[in-house]
């Protein structure tokens, strides 16, 4: 009889060690969602200003575009005044 006492008990335990590991794991894993959440709200309310400071280099392709245009034509310019 206290063998089957003792393996009723061990059977327990086990059981109670597997549900607190697990209830252990989900805490954890809700406090890193909980973490994300947060970092992921700062993000977005940081994205109007982001977009704000940034809106010059939507401008940039023009900007080189005509950068090379004039280069093209002092060059130019150069090859006929010197002849090279």
């Amino acid at each position: 009889m206290l063998a089957a006492d003792t393996g009723w008990w061990i059977a327990l335990t086990a059981g109670f060690a597997a549900v607190s590991a697990f209830v252990i794991v989900v805490a954890a894993v809700l406090v890193v969602a909980a973490r994300i959440a947060d970092q992921a709200q700062a993000a977005a309310a940081a994205l109007p200003l982001v977009r704000d400071q940034t809106a010059a280099l939507r401008d940039a392709e023009e900007i080189n575009g005509s950068a090379i245009a004039l280069l093209r034509g002092v060059r130019a310019a150069r090859k006929a005044l010197t002849g090279y």
